[in-house]
């Protein structure tokens, strides 16, 4: 039987999402008939939870993630000289060590022409070190080698791309030097996102595709508990850059309508105390009025916390168990990256809220803006905007849609943002965001906004979310409706941290309707992101006999 070898040097526990991911990919290769072989970090050792089938080897010394990577994961250096001493020393180990940890493996499991090795997550030092192996080595001469990247290496969208020469002749240098001593072997790269893949393409040193990435089985609608509370998860690792210091403004803004009387809970998933600590004491204060429950039955109706990290049966359980997905997280470092608990979430039939301009919030715009497409046909009749962006409403307006064309000269990575201003009376404004991308095949961009109760006159603003020059847009044009349907179809976006508040209550009124339009989604999201899709992703990169393979029992089902 041929072998399908995935390494992931990072799989230390069952906790995170290395664990699925390599459970999805070899469940799946077994079925086509491979005999499924799993190298992980030396600190696993959870052998007997896993298929009884699978050979698996605890061999490697170090994980992807360091310091020392070229990569947005990896943090600052200094450029002292002792500094890029030490830091070239280091990175010349840590490459060391993953070819001799490659050596071993494969003394262990030879390889012959219908094996498959993919290394699910790498950085350019582990690329480096596999190539080194391969360099000095006879092993896999037949086979095809995979090697998945999971973080770019610019910071920002693709018009700052080009001011960071550095950071490209870096990574350049690396990866030519990589693949130039592995000539042999026929090695393919890839990334778990197109925007990734853009990045490691503008080098011009390899091809590089895109995997779907895949979301275990565990993870589909389930029945809804019987409450009456909603529970809005903010769910794995608590890094700063997953915006949990945005959590106090959404229970002081919802407390009086939401948190308070117990319609909804935050779930939250950290190991950190002072977190939990800073959470509970804001919400004795919040609730320091109330007269018939003890702060602590407070606490608990409005916090609900979960331990970081949890088995993946434990894990699936708090978050199929969610109502409502929220994903804070900082839209500009979060702008290539992927995202396992989204994907979870969207597969689970759960409505999210997610950063606006990025790869996140592409998941649920392209549902969003055909749900828009809808809500056009029953607006009125669309007017041009004017020059200043001022109009009246007519009278019994409760909602406005603006729609444009994309400016075909907009470059990648430019975005749209929108701000309405809706006046009162006295010429208050009440202000509300949004930030919007292109749409394929030239289709009209759309939003929809509130319009705020009292409010006749508003102002709609339109720029460039986060380059200098002109809004992406042309043919702006707005309409009313008389009614205040939902705003979006599997969740929302949000333009700025001000917004999360209104955003989610949002979320929370129309709760049955996002739910109904995310479980409807979420087989066609689950099938898109299994693990013969990635197979399949393989497939198409594959000169050998991996092709046959795949294509035969995928084309038969």
């Amino acid at each position: 039987m041929p072998k399908f070898v995935l390494i992931d040097h990072s799989l230390k526990n069952l906790g995170g999402h290395h664990y699925p991911y390599a459970y999805s990919v070899l469940e799946a290769a077994q079925h086509l008939g491979w005999q499924p072989i799993l190298a992980t970090n030396r600190s696993f050792a959870e052998q007997s939870t896993l298929p009884g089938s699978w050979r698996v080897h605890t061999l490697f010394a170090h994980a992807s993630y360091s310091r020392y990577t070229l990569d947005t994961q990896a943090m600052n250096h200094g450029w002292r000289p002792l500094r890029r001493w030490w830091h070239s020393r280091m990175r010349a180990r840590l490459a060391a060590d993953f070819a001799q940890d490659c050596t071993r493996l494969f003394e262990l499991e030879p390889l012959t022409e219908d094996d498959v090795v993919f290394a699910a997550t790498v950085s350019e030092l582990d690329l480096a070190g596999l190539t080194h192996f391969l360099g000095h080595s006879t092993v896999g001469i037949d086979c095809d080698w995979h090697a998945q990247f999971h973080f770019g290496l610019f910071e920002g969208r693709e018009p700052d791309y080009a001011a960071q020469t550095a950071a490209a002749a870096a990574m350049r240098a690396s990866l030519e030097k990589s693949l130039w001593q592995s000539a042999r072997q026929r090695i393919y790269l890839f990334c778990t996102t197109e925007q990734l893949s853009a990045q490691y393409r503008q080098l011009d040193v390899a091809p590089f595709a895109t995997l779907p990435y895949p979301v275990h089985a565990l993870f589909r609608p389930r029945a809804a508990p019987a409450t009456a509370r909603l529970r809005i998860a903010c769910l794995g690792h608590s890094r700063r850059e997953k915006g949990y210091r945005e959590l106090p403004q959404i229970l002081r803004q919802l407390w009086g309508d939401w948190f308070g009387p117990g319609r909804a809970q935050l779930v939250l998933q950290t190991h950190r105390g002072r977190q939990q600590r800073a959470l509970k004491i804001l919400v004795a204060e919040l609730a320091s009025t109330h007269t018939t429950d003890a702060p602590d039955a407070l606490a608990s109706k409005a916090l609900d916390f979960a331990d970081f990290p949890l088995p993946l049966e434990r894990y699936a359980e708090l978050l199929c168990g969610a109502d409502i997905g929220l994903l804070l997280y900082d839209a500009t470092r979060y702008y290539a990256r992927c995202s396992g608990v989204l994907l979870e979430m969207l597969c689970a039939g759960i409505p999210v809220l997610v950063p606006a301009g990025g790869w996140l919030a592409a998941q649920i715009e392209s549902e969003n803006q055909r749900y828009l497409d809808e809500i056009a046909t029953q607006a009125a009749p669309a007017v041009p905007l004017p020059a200043d962006g001022l109009f009246s409403i007519p009278e019994g307006g409760r909602s406005l849609l603006l729609t444009c064309q994309w400016n075909p000269a907009a470059n990648a990575g430019e975005y749209l943002r929108l701000e309405l201003e809706c006046l009162d009376a006295t010429g208050t404004p009440k202000r509300a965001a949004a930030i919007v991308g292109a749409r394929q095949s030239g289709l009209p961009v759309r939003c929809l906004f509130r319009v705020a109760p009292g409010s006749h006159r508003v102002r709609a603003l339109l720029s460039n979310a986060w380059q200098q020059g002109t809004a992406p847009a042309v043919s702006v044009e707005w309409s009313t409706l008389q009614t205040a349907p939902p705003l979006g179809a599997l969740g929302l976006t949000i333009a700025e941290a001000r917004e999360i508040p209104r955003l989610l209550q949002e979320l929370l009124e129309h709760f049955d309707h996002y739910r109904q339009r995310t479980r409807a989604h979420a087989a066609a999201f689950a099938e898109a992101h299994s693990g013969n899709q990635v197979l399949a992703g393989l497939q198409a990169r594959a000169t050998t006999r991996i092709a046959r393979r795949i294509a035969g029992p995928m084309t038969s089902t």
